[in-house]
């Protein structure tokens, strides 16, 4: 395993390094807005949807405009008129590959979502292919001062600077206005009750690159034993960090009386 997959904590046993595990988060990063992401395998890059494999051919000349331009004109109905941030916002929060990369101000959300597919997992694949879940931790204003040179959080909506448009446009040849940093972290407006429900943050990356290679020295990253993943289920479920509450929709609701279900006793 190369030094940037390493992590600097493991927790083997919930109930006896869950709090030395956030003890070592903090100490880490200690601002009321750290950035969390939780993922299903250790090894997975940390990096945006678009920069994926699956989603390259997203990066052929012109195509990001076009899907950006298409969703904005096929959706006005539903979401009305929108700056090109929320409109950007709003592709990903539906599944469409963008230079977003999602996180949340919550551990215990990300801890949610490390751990949300697991035993499916384990139903698809060989159980020995199968990795330890993780999550990252990251400061996001030392993001920033580190990365784009600005001191604190960038608030899309007073930060004229930073527009998705001019972005664009510079992708495409139209405009001469470059994008003024590789990778920003963003405070976005909670728009919808889903990124209100899981604390929403982003990261949004000019430079397509994996942040554990990149920025190694900047992100802490908590391993978590595959054993453990029953447990910290039924210890999120008594802590709020259901479907329910997390996706407030009905879909939401019925995965979460399907877990309910299937968990009982």
């Amino acid at each position: 395993m190369s030094d940037f997959q390493k992590a600097d904590f493991v927790i083997n046993d919930f109930d006896a390094d869950f709090f030395p595990a956030f003890k070592k988060i903090n100490s880490h990063s200690n601002a009321m807005h750290t950035f969390f992401r939780g993922h299903g395998q250790e090894d997975w890059d940390l990096t945006p949807v678009i920069n994926r494999p699956e989603h390259k051919h997203m990066l052929k000349p012109g195509m990001e405009k076009t899907l950006f331009q298409e969703y904005e004109t096929y959706a006005h109905m539903q979401v009305g008129e929108m700056t090109s941030w929320d409109v950007l916002f709003s592709m990903r929060h539906h599944g469409l590959p963008t230079r977003l990369l999602d996180w949340s101000d919550s551990l215990l959300v990300a801890l949610f979502f490390a751990i949300r597919d697991y035993e499916k997992a384990e139903l698809i694949y060989p159980k020995e292919t199968l990795k330890n879940p993780c999550l990252w931790v990251m400061d996001g204003a030392l993001f920033n001062e580190k990365i784009a040179k600005k001191s604190g959080f960038v608030y899309i909506k007073i930060n004229e600077v930073y527009k998705y448009d001019y972005f664009l446009d510079r992708v495409i040849g139209k405009s001469s206005a470059d994008f003024p940093a590789d990778a920003i972290a963003i405070f976005p407006p909670k728009s919808n009750h889903r990124l209100l429900a899981q604390g929403g943050m982003f990261t949004f990356h000019k430079k397509l690159e994996n942040l554990q290679e990149a920025y190694r020295e900047i992100l802490f990253k908590v391993e978590i034993n595959k054993t453990q993943v029953v447990a910290i289920k039924k210890f999120l479920h008594f802590s709020g960090m259901k479907e329910s509450n997390l996706f407030p929709d009905l879909d939401g609701l019925s995965r979460q009386l399907s877990f309910q279900i299937k968990h009982t006793k």
